[in-house]
């Protein structure tokens, strides 16, 4: 420690009182600091810190006259002096309060500044994501620019906008190349980045467990060509669809989980079949046991890219697609959400049938009204109990048997 006669350990409390000064004044060596309650071996200390004898046990200390002592004594000026006797960095207190309230406005103003420039994004109303980014401190990130940040989410948002609002059918797009068109950088997406989980905090909630790739995916961004798969069975395909894969027959009655590769190398379905389009996993592999003849689809609960993109290719080849999930107000809402994106019709799934089926799950959540049925909420709410799929099995099978089957 430098000469004694200004780092005296007497000295302490005096200093922390000028530091705590200098950090409220913005670093600025002016004004007074009132040293109280003094003891006698402060006081002596004082008297060698200021050229003066000190006896009282208050005093008050011009901090300009302190500087120019320790600058022409002892080298240092007051703000170094200080730091070195408490031992810690000062900080310019009002700096910071304005650098806290520029953090915290900036993005309402780049917010609203986007909007202005882009009038016509498309996008749904999102000043809660905003609200709910300041909340939960993502924006104030220390090195991080909050109001770049909100740009840049809003930017890939207004790409995807048709996905968020359920309107217009905006081809799908590899997240890295997603990246790149916007930011020149392939890997401004990745799952560590800030950005993306500002921009997945907009995509609406998917429920418990659901990962950031189904997240992307419901922007219409694919992860990759291989990760997010359709699980299939029984589908019949386009002449010469499967190229060297296998043949025709292995295709048409094996499970299958495709992936978007599959799709982009040529694998088309058959054109004017109809198909069982169900949520749940076990209801296809129900069918594949005792061998079906019709072709089943499995969502395997909200539909993922893949999935949604095989029902768009088989409704275009003239097919029907017919649907059955859990009655649950999640299966209603995927129900609703397969009716408007696919064009499928609910199959078995309206108010008698629900009311013919055994319950005894209660019934959880919010209420989700049946676009194709509009007496069904009111019944599985005064009922209050789920059905799932799997409890329908035999009806289900049996029902897929049937002739016609595909009434629906």
């Amino acid at each position: 420690m430098p000469d004694g006669w200004w780092t005296a350990p007497a000295l302490e409390r005096s200093w922390l009182a000028v530091a705590d000064r200098l950090e409220r004044a913005g670093l600025v060596a002016q004004g007074r600091v009132r040293l109280r309650d003094l003891h006698r071996d402060e006081q002596q200390a004082l008297s060698g810190l200021l050229g003066r004898s000190i006896v009282t046990s208050s005093v008050e200390v011009d901090l300009a006259s302190l500087d120019d002592r320790l600058r022409s004594r002892a080298g240092i000026d007051l703000i170094d002096a200080a730091a070195t006797v408490t031992g810690r960095v000062l900080v310019d207190r009002p700096a910071r309060r304005a650098d806290n309230r520029e953090r915290h406005e900036a993005p309402t103003r780049a917010f609203a500044a986007w909007h202005q420039a882009h009038p016509d994004a498309g996008l749904p109303p999102l000043a809660e994501w905003l609200d709910g980014l300041r909340r939960d401190g993502l924006l104030g990130r220390r090195g991080g620019d909050p109001a770049a940040l909100v740009t840049a989410a809003l930017d890939v948002l207004a790409h995807r906008a048709e996905h968020l609002t359920g309107v217009g059918l905006s081809p799908p797009i590899a997240r890295t190349e997603l990246a790149a068109r916007l930011f020149g950088d392939a890997h401004a997406l990745d799952d560590d980045r800030l950005l993306t989980r500002a921009i997945l905090r907009a995509v609406p909630d998917g429920g418990e467990g659901t990962t950031q790739r189904a997240s992307w995916e419901r922007l219409g961004v694919l992860s990759d060509r291989i990760s997010s798969t359709c699980l299939t069975f029984g589908l019949r395909w386009a002449a010469g669809a499967a190229g060297a894969r296998a043949s025709a027959y292995t295709l048409e009655r094996a499970v299958l989980h495709l992936t978007w590769r599959d799709l982009d190398e040529g694998l088309e379905p058959a054109p004017g079949q109809t198909v069982l389009v169900c949520e749940n996993p076990r209801v296809l592999e129900a069918a594949a046991e005792i061998g079906v003849t019709v072709g089943v689809v499995c969502t395997s609960g909200r539909a993922n890219l893949a999935t949604i993109e095989l029902l768009d290719r088989i409704q275009s080849a003239g097919g029907q697609l017919l649907y059955h999930g859990d009655f649950d107000w999640a299966g209603v809402a995927m129900a609703n959400h397969l009716r408007a994106r696919c064009g499928v019709q609910p199959w078995r799934m309206d108010v008698d049938d629900y009311l013919a089926a055994p319950a005894s799950l209660a019934l959880k959540g919010s209420r989700v009204d049946a676009s194709w049925d509009p007496e069904l909420a009111a019944a599985m709410a005064h009922r209050g109990r789920a059905v799932h799929e799997e409890a329908l099995l035999p009806a289900l099978l049996k029902g897929v048997h049937s002739k016609p089957w595909s009434t629906p």
